[in-house]
């Protein structure tokens, strides 16, 4: 299977790489075919994470955990933002070509 990943990938590799590479290979499927196991073993009693935003704290009456969402403006205008450009083309920011 190495030599057939190495051919895919253009590699040329010697059989002393290739043994390596084989070794390490084996261990990456080995640990991604423990990952698809339904078996977890210790993993079933981790309790699940929880999102600051599930708890409650004094923080959020005072007003600093979550704020509410609001419409606000963004930016100034678009003419007030290119103001400041070097150069402007197309109502755009004109920038130097790179190829």
């Amino acid at each position: 299977m190495t030599r057939q990943v190495a051919h895919l990938a253009r590699l040329e590799l010697t059989d002393e790489e290739v043994r390596t590479y084989t070794a390490q290979l084996g261990k990456v499927l080995e640990y991604v075919q423990s990952l698809q196991s339904p078996e977890l073993g210790d993993l079933k009693a981790v309790e699940p994470l929880i999102s600051p935003a599930d708890e409650t704290s004094d923080a959020e009456s005072e007003g600093t955990f979550l704020r509410e969402d609001a419409i606000r403006p963004s930016a100034p205008g678009v003419r007030d933002v290119l103001e400041g450009a070097p150069d402007v083309l197309d109502h755009g920011f004109k920038v130097p070509p790179i190829l």
